[in-house]
């Protein structure tokens, strides 16, 4: 009796723990995936990404492409409607993270064939190394945004590493150059 109250004890942690664990996809980033986009725009839930020339580089997983390294010039903007701070700016690279469903919406990769980039790539893979740690993920694996969200990870000119995470249940802006929350606002969800 003894040892089939312990193996249900034991087959009831599996479920719990099998349950509360998001399951992580291992990550692709190729050089000859690479799209150069004239004018780049991706916007949702207050939180704008554009750019001009911008080499994008998809960050794929078995469920579709769930983000993308920006590697050139562009802008953000961010402003909540439920709280007054709003903050915006230029930067040199960004990691961009969503739900695979909503890929087609925010970041429409263009029709035809993607180019071979080199420099595209391994820029965005140093910066992918260090920057992928900061949201939805499990180590270099993927986990899924919730649906509706919308992420940036900027190196901006002006806040340095910002990460910008929009979405059904809260809003969080923080600094990791400086190490601290500038915005955080639950939406609900």
């Amino acid at each position: 009796m003894r040892f089939i109250a312990f193996s249900l004890a034991v087959t009831m942690s599996a479920i719990v723990t099998a349950q509360e664990t998001p399951k992580s996809f291992p990550i692709t980033f190729k050089a000859d995936d690479v799209y150069v986009i004239a004018d780049f725009s991706a916007e949702s839930n207050g939180l704008s990404v554009t750019g001009k020339d911008i080499a994008l580089v998809p960050i794929r997983c078995s469920a579709g492409v769930t983000g993308a390294m920006l590697i050139g010039h562009g802008t953000y903007s961010f402003s909540s409607p439920h709280a007054d701070d709003s903050i915006s700016g230029d930067f040199r690279a960004a990691m961009l993270r969503f739900h695979p469903d909503d890929q087609p919406s925010l970041v429409p990769l263009p029709d035809g064939t993607a180019i071979t980039d080199h420099a595209a790539h391994e820029m965005g893979r140093h910066l992918l190394d260090n920057v992928f740690r900061h949201c939805w993920h499990s180590g270099m694996n993927a986990l899924l945004p919730d649906t509706g969200s919308f992420v940036a990870n900027v190196y901006s000119t002006t806040q340095g590493d910002l990460l910008i995470s929009t979405g059904p249940k809260s809003n969080v802006v923080h600094s990791f150059t400086d190490n601290k929350t500038l915005v955080k606002v639950n939406t609900g969800g």
